[in-house]
């Protein structure tokens, strides 16, 4: 039997490995949604200025290209439709330590005081704050169908949006702006009331 790891999950084996890799690659192809094309632009300049001026490798919009395909098999790799901001901060911190690793040790320093800001980890609580929605939105759906058995439910859930925020802070999460904005709220079929109080899940 295969080893569990320290949270309970079994790893895949090789065979599901396998078929994961087949899956993602012949039906998974992400397209470019809502990402931050700023932070990309304003990378892509500051490579090709530090490029220049420690001599390096020069930066080519190749390397831009590069930036981007790394960053849709980033969401390809978690089966994903649409390539996320994200999967481009991973593709990012991917380029740059590839790009500082090959310029001299005593600029190596240098350069990752410059691009810090770029490579320091964000913590998304997206993923998370969608799934402990989902979790409202199934109980309030078994809730309704105990109460009305003979009755249709749908085709909206409402969620109050007091109830998430209670849930959210349990996990120190105490913005919810980001994720209400974000493309996983909408793309799960989730929208906000007019006055901003209620969750509203198409089912």
């Amino acid at each position: 039997p295969l080893p569990t790891s320290s949270n309970g999950a079994e790893p895949l084996s090789q065979e599901m490995l396998r078929k994961y890799v087949l899956y993602a690659k012949q039906r998974i192809n992400p397209t470019l949604r809502d990402i931050d094309t700023d932070k990309m632009e304003r990378l892509y300049a500051d490579l090709r200025r530090e490029s220049a001026t420690a001599d390096g490798i020069p930066i080519a919009v190749r390397h831009l290209e590069s930036l981007i395909r790394i960053a849709e098999a980033h969401a390809r790799m978690h089966l994903r439709e649409y390539v996320r901001d994200d999967d481009c901060d991973v593709a990012i911190r991917v380029v740059l330590d590839s790009f500082i690793s090959t310029q001299k040790y005593s600029v190596q320093r240098a350069l990752r005081r410059t691009f810090g800001r770029y490579m320091r980890h964000k913590v998304d609580h997206n993923a998370l704050l969608l799934h402990l929605l989902s979790t409202l939105v199934r109980e309030q759906l078994s809730y309704l169908q105990l109460r009305y058995p003979n009755e249709h439910i749908g085709p909206t859930i409402n969620i109050d949006l007091d109830d998430l925020d209670i849930k959210a802070r349990e996990h120190q999460i105490y913005d919810l702006r980001p994720f209400l904005s974000s493309s996983l709220f909408r793309d799960n079929r989730f929208t906000l009331s007019e006055n901003g109080r209620k969750i509203i899940k198409t089912l």
